[in-house]
């Protein structure tokens, strides 16, 4: 359990420094590469466990893939904006000189006149303070959070149950296992390439639609005696690509949802939801005792149902994001795939203005 604690923190914070390190344009890429980086790590995970089956072996040597992270605490520079946060300005200012000397792009910072600016922002803004509670006091927003937790509900409880459930398949455990992870990454590159184009509403209610409708058809293929029965690990694994892809949309898509004020504790309410799923896998998975169907269709339904859902998330791609509050309960209403089409182009496009972690 420590163990465990310890990596989701580290993983969440891993996923929030990497987005406040880049600029703008940079956040979908690295955000997308950070979920492929996670998927070389399950497929190494497979490779070492074919090769070691002593567990004792096999734990220090995936205890030792840790070390490398030592190497962090002088090559990763903190976020700019926690430390400004801290009020420790200058040492802030000192990163985005540093990263604008190596870019070789910008002018450094004018550090009386930005701290002066930015001082006098804050003053505007720091007597108010947003909770947990505020991400359902509003209709619109209440709506939208819950959609969202959903997904991520439903996307952590999929993404998890396929990956668990490769001992349980015909083949090698651990050849599954890696090829589960391995068609992650063309499902990356697919985000990739069209979730700037396409939009995230369009992207993430695609994948999850493609992907419960496939694992719902590999539930009840009979296992033997049936013409589709050899096309079963296909069928799975087409369905992990297109959960693994609308997973990684998830990331983006729900930090261009929530308001600035609120944008922290959406995401992190996110996250304990995927978390929550993830510890029921392993118990769904003990219901094929009872039938075999069970856990594939639980897996199958709740990503339908949420693919579904999703459909009625506003699209965020060319708008601009909410900051306060009212903005936030302001932002999507009306905005659906049903009412202004997957791409959202009912509505006026807006300048697309980045969001930020802050």
């Amino acid at each position: 359990m420590i163990i465990d604690y310890s990596v989701n923190i580290m993983q969440e914070k891993i996923k929030r420094t990497d987005r406040q390190l880049v600029g703008p344009t940079k956040r979908t890429f690295c955000g997308i590469i950070f979920q492929a980086v996670f998927a070389a790590g399950i497929m190494l995970v497979a490779v070492w466990g074919y090769f070691i089956r002593d567990r004792f072996w096999l734990q220090i040597i995936y205890g030792s893939h840790s070390l490398l992270l030592i190497g962090h605490w002088w090559l990763i520079d903190e976020s700019p904006r926690w430390l400004w946060a801290q009020g420790r300005k200058l040492e802030s200012i000192d990163i985005v000189d540093r990263a604008v000397k190596i870019n070789r792009k910008g002018n450094l910072v004018d550090r009386k006149e930005f701290i002066s600016n930015q001082s006098t922002e804050a003053k505007s803004t720091e007597d108010t303070s947003y909770g947990i509670l505020d991400l359902f006091r509003t209709r619109n927003l209440r709506t939208k959070s819950l959609n969202v937790c959903l997904s991520w509900f439903a996307n952590s409880l999929g993404y998890y149950g396929l990956s668990l459930s490769t001992g349980k398949m015909s083949g090698d455990p651990y050849v599954l296992l890696f090829i589960m992870a391995l068609v992650e990454l063309p499902s990356y590159t697919v985000v990739i390439l069209f979730l700037d184009k396409t939009g995230r509403r369009c992207i993430l209610s695609t994948f999850m639609i493609l992907g419960g409708t496939a694992l719902m058809i590999a539930a009840y293929i009979p296992e033997e005696g049936h013409f589709l029965s050899q096309y079963i690990l296909y069928i799975v694994f087409f369905g992990k690509f297109c959960i693994a892809g609308s997973f990684a949309v998830i990331y983006n898509y729900s930090a261009e949802l929530f308001p600035t004020v609120l944008r922290n504790t959406g995401l992190g309410v996110g996250s304990m939801c995927a978390r929550l799923s993830a510890a029921l896998t392993p118990l769904i998975g003990l219901m094929d005792s009872f039938d075999k169907r069970i856990p594939m269709t639980i897996f199958a339904t709740i990503t339908l149902m949420s693919g579904i859902l999703s459909t009625f998330l506003p699209e965020t791609v060319n708008k601009a994001m909410p900051e306060s509050l009212e903005d936030g309960e302001e932002f999507g209403l009306g905005d659906t795939c049903f009412t202004t089409g997957c791409l959202g182009r009912g509505q006026r496009k807006e300048k697309h203005i980045k969001l930020d972690d802050g």
